[in-house]
């Protein structure tokens, strides 16, 4: 067939089945296109050949409400360099995380856990700066990235000058 392929159904679905069993479902929902997978529990795959192996890109779970599960590294406004990288030119918040259960004393907003065997677990940086990190003792260090003996440590912090405060 020369020229495109084109499915004008009046009734808004284009229905794909498998031995009468419909496992794909593309309609017209109002002014959106949806894309559906029909079958109870049944996920969605987003796959592609790479370097002549399938894989599956991005897993959408529809028996735990359509979590995502990326193969790789994720990138939001770039393309990744690290595991979840994000990258925008804002004069405002670029990430928030909040977490709406108040109701209990459990309630946490964020868990940062890294599994490591290195001396700084992690670090805050401005401009590629460093203004402070945590270390895998548990130490917390600002404005400095080392403690002046190895005999101090705690809470180290420090002005723009050599002063300091070591606690």
């Amino acid at each position: 067939v020369a020229g495109d392929i084109i499915l004008d159904a009046d009734g808004a679905d284009v229905i794909f089945k498998d031995g009468g069993t419909s496992f794909l479902e593309i309609d017209k929902d109002g002014n959106n296109a949806r894309i559906k997978n029909p079958i109870s529990d049944g996920d969605v795959l987003i796959q592609g050949n790479d370097g002549g192996s399938i894989i599956t890109a991005l897993t959408l779970d529809m028996s735990a409400a359509g979590a995502a599960t990326f193969n790789g590294s994720v990138g939001i406004g770039t393309t990744p360099s690290h595991v979840l990288h994000v990258d925008a030119s804002s004069t405002s918040t670029l990430v928030t995380i909040h977490n709406t259960n108040g109701s209990s004393s459990d309630c946490r907003g964020l868990d940062v856990e890294t599994s490591t065997t290195g001396t700084t677990v992690q670090r805050w940086l401005n401009a590629g700066s460093e203004l402070g990190r945590f270390t895998a003792s548990g130490d917390f260090l600002v404005g400095c990235t080392a403690f002046p003996s190895a005999s101090v440590k705690g809470l180290a912090i420090r002005d723009n000058g050599s002063n300091g405060k070591f606690i």
